[in-house]
C-alpha cells in the first residue's frame, strides 16, 4: 500500500525532509533564525523558534511563508494605513495650448512617462511644472499608485528630512507616538515630486542620493531599512549645472536626477 505524503514524512527528522541544503541548515540550527532564502522559483521567509522544557530544547517550530505574498500584503497594508489622497489631479488633457513648443513638450513628456527613469522638469515660476509632472504620472504604469508632492523650499532642513524619510517613536522631542512614515514610503510603487529641488540643503542631498542609489530608506531614529520602488520627478526654476559648479548642489545627485530633462517654455513664448 502506498503511503500518503504525510505518512512518508511523519516521525522523520526535519533536516532529512527538506530538500534543499539551505532549509536543512536552518532547521538544524540550535539558535532561533529569521531568514529569506531562494527556493525553486520563489523566495521563502523561514523562521524557527526553539521550544524549551526545563531549560532544555525539546523541539523547534518552523514557519515557512512565500516572500512574494508577504510583499503583496505589505503593499496593500501600506496603502490602507498611509493613504492620504496623494493622487494626480491633472492629466495631459487638462493642458490647453496651441503653442508648437508646448505641444512638442507634451509629446516628449508622454514618451518619458512610459519609462521608469527619473525626470527633471525645468521652467520659470508659474509655467506649470507640477501640472506636467502630474500628467506624466497619470500617463504612466504607476498611475494607480500615489503621486506625492513636496515643496523642498517650504520647510526647514530638520522638518524636510522627517517629512521625506519619516521617523520612529522617540526619534526626537515632539515625535508622534508610534512614529510616522515618510513621503518616500507613501510614494512606494508611485511617483514622488520634489518641487524646487535646488533648495534642498547640501547635508540632506547626501541622504537623498543614497535613497536614489539603494532604493531603500531608513526612518529617523531607526536601524531598519525599508525597500521602496519609486519614480522621482524633480522641478526647478534654476540652472542646477551652475549650482554644481558653485558647490551648492552635489554633482553625483545632479547626474542621478538628470536622466531625462523636460524644458518648459516660458508663458511669454506660448
Amino acid at each position: 500500500m502506498q503511503l500518503s505524503r504525510r505518512e512518508q514524512y511523519l516521525g522523520k527528522p526535519a533536516s532529512s525532509v527538506f530538500s534543499t541544503p539551505a532549509l536543512s541548515r536552518i532547521v538544524s540550527a540550535t539558535e532561533n533564525t529569521d531568514e529569506i532564502i531562494a527556493y525553486k522559483n520563489t523566495h521563502l521567509s523561514v523562521k524557527t523558534k526553539n521550544m524549551m522544557m526545563h531549560g532544555l530544547r525539546a523541539g523547534t517550530v518552523v514557519s515557512l511563508l512565500n516572500a512574494a505574498q508577504i510583499q503583496t500584503t505589505e503593499d496593500q497594508l501600506r496603502k490602507k494605513l498611509h493613504y492620504k489622497g496623494h493622487k494626480a489631479k491633472y492629466t495631459f488633457g487638462d493642458i490647453i495650448t496651441r503653442s508648437p513648443r508646448m505641444i512638442a513638450c507634451i509629446q516628449e513628456a508622454k514618451a518619458f512617462a512610459q519609462t521608469d527613469s527619473n525626470i527633471v522638469v525645468v521652467g520659470e515660476t508659474g509655467t506649470g511644472k507640477e501640472l506636467l509632472s502630474q500628467s506624466i504620472h497619470a500617463w504612466s504604469r504607476r498611475s494607480q499608485n500615489n503621486f506625492v508632492a513636496i515643496n523642498c523650499a517650504a520647510l526647514p532642513e530638520n522638518l524636510l528630512e522627517s517629512e521625506l524619510f519619516g521617523y520612529v517613536e522617540g526619534a526626537f522631542t515632539g515625535a508622534t507616538r508610534g512614529g510616522k512614515p515618510g513621503l518616500f514610503e507613501i510614494a512606494h510603487n508611485g511617483t514622488i515630486f520634489l518641487d524646487e529641488i535646488s533648495e534642498i540643503p547640501l547635508g540632506l542631498q547626501g541622504r537623498l542620493l543614497r535613497v536614489l542609489q539603494e532604493r531603500e530608506i531608513m526612518r529617523l531614529g531607526d536601524s531598519q531599512v525599508t525597500p521602496i520602488n519609486i519614480r522621482v520627478i524633480a522641478a526647478t526654476n534654476k540652472n542646477l549645472e551652475s549650482l554644481v559648479r558653485a558647490g551648492k548642489f552635489r554633482s553625483d545627485l545632479y547626474y542621478r536626477l538628470y536622466v531625462l530633462q523636460l524644458n518648459l517654455p516660458p508663458l511669454r513664448e506660448r
